[in-house]
């Protein structure tokens, strides 16, 4: 089997089977300590992710970049002496402003226990597996971890008076990856020693830091909607916001494949072929488009239905924002595409440059989203933030490299119009038949229209 082939089942099914983890752990907790502590949970992961970004300063994708090309196994070395040094600060500083700036205690010692996985994270050598394209180790350790985490979530978080057991939880299931990998990465090296080490911190930061900004700025976008809503607003809002995103980010295991795979294999593919690499992200756009269109137009057309089955009726308030926030998939994943693309063939400062736009866009509409519109606002805020930000994406990658619009586009919109025409006059039934009824309708017409063709799959089937 080609080794793009296996890559694709590893992350695929891994992720698939992560993310079906974690959406049970996101259900049980929403359901079990109610809106409010929802929302504070969900408050330490965002610091988390903030903090994470922060002390990682692009090492990580810099890391995969490098082994990718064929760095030496030495590098692990370096970048872990820098990620243990600047992940001791993150948490000091998370620590300190917690303790002094939190008025809400509870939310303040969830903050500080979510971040103790700064360390962990620290020697987590996933990056190092990618840049290899050696993904079934990845997958593995993704998936044992999230088992972990669920489970002691269903052995010790009985009700909202467990609350701090969920942040030790998601420690546990961390560190349980983290040593699956390393150790894993012993046995492959076994002349590997760590030695820290930090003459080359300079070095690494200077090539390393364009493209971390890039990151650091899109995870600030992402995550500033639930950080705002709980200064701005209430914990309770937080939880409304957090339980449609979490079904957004259920969906983005697209998203996380696509740039897991196409990463290390774009950088490769631009230093043979420049106009290959233009080939294989002319059809990634293709299946993009061909995946999220008829799960934005279904998912606004049936969130009614599929948030309160999910959830219970006490999240009723986040249908709306459901509806807005499911269009998130769609220019994400195209923006995550022509990202991939400028990284791959050097454009750090491009894609930074781009990235500083899109943190200011996405700090001024959620803020003033939140202001006029509550809730509401915030997700219209990330909506729209990304779809401009995509824009700008695509117009400075298209500058660089020619990337047309992929043959048989008018023919998926309109099988993906028809599919929705059918799911809006249909009564009402149960949501798997919607859902299977309006798939059927869409995959019939697509292949009537020819807008995707048997050898086309059986083509991309050979290519991986």
């Amino acid at each position: 089997m080609k080794r793009f082939s296996q890559n694709f089942l590893s992350i695929i099914s891994s992720d698939i089977g992560r993310r079906l983890l974690g959406f049970l752990a996101v259900t049980y907790l929403a359901r079990t300590v109610g809106t409010a502590n929802f929302g504070a949970i969900n408050v330490g992961f965002t610091v988390l992710s903030y903090a994470l970004m922060a002390s990682s300063g692009g090492l990580n994708s810099f890391g995969t970049r490098s082994v990718a090309q064929g760095a030496l196994p030495t590098i692990v070395n370096d970048i872990l002496s820098v990620r243990l040094i600047t992940s001791s600060l993150s948490f000091g500083i998370v620590a300190f402003i917690a303790f002094y700036f939190v008025p809400n205690k509870l939310t303040a010692t969830l903050i500080v226990l979510f971040n103790v996985s700064l360390f962990v994270q620290a020697v987590l050598l996933e990056w190092y597996f990618q840049g290899r394209e050696e993904m079934t180790m990845i997958g593995f350790s993704r998936v044992a971890s999230a088992v972990l985490y669920l489970f002691l979530l269903l052995l010790v978080v009985q009700s909202a008076e467990n609350l701090l057991w969920v942040a030790l939880a998601s420690v546990a299931g961390d560190t349980l990856a983290a040593a699956i990998l390393y150790f894993t990465f012993k046995r492959k090296q076994s002349d590997f020693h760590f030695i820290f080490n930090l003459s080359r911190w300079k070095s690494l930061f200077i090539e390393a830091f364009p493209i971390g900004l890039g990151s650091m700025m899109a995870h600030f976008s992402v995550n500033l909607a639930p950080l705002a809503l709980g200064i701005l607003m209430t914990n309770s809002d937080v939880g409304i916001y957090s339980a449609a995103s979490k079904l957004i980010f259920f969906l983005l295991m697209f998203d996380r494949v696509l740039s897991t795979l196409l990463l290390p294999a774009s950088s490769r593919l631009h230093i043979y072929s420049p106009d290959q690499l233009s080939r294989v992200l002319s059809t990634a756009m293709k299946w993009i488009i061909l995946i999220a269109l008829p799960v934005c137009i279904g998912g606004t057309l049936l969130a009614d239905t599929i948030v309160p089955l999910v959830y219970g009726r006490q999240y009723l308030p986040a249908v709306d924002i459901f509806r807005i926030l499911i269009w998130y998939l769609l220019f994400t994943m195209l923006h995550t595409m022509y990202s991939i693309g400028l990284l791959a063939i050097g454009k750090e400062k491009i894609y930074s440059k781009v990235m500083v736009i899109s943190m200011m866009l996405y700090g001024g509409t959620i803020i003033l989203g939140i202001m006029f519109f509550g809730v509401a606002g915030a997700a219209l805020g990330v909506m729209v933030s990304e779809f401009v930000t995509l824009c700008l994406m695509r117009l400075e990658f298209e500058r660089l490299v020619t990337l047309s619009l992929p043959e048989g586009t008018a023919n998926v919109v309109a099988a993906t119009l028809l599919m929705g025409v059918v799911l809006l006059v249909l009564p009402s039934i149960h949501i798997v038949l919607s859902i299977l009824i309006g798939s059927t309708i869409y995959f019939v017409t697509l292949f009537a229209t020819r807008a995707i063709t048997f050898e086309e799959i059986t083509t991309l089937l050979r290519r991986v």
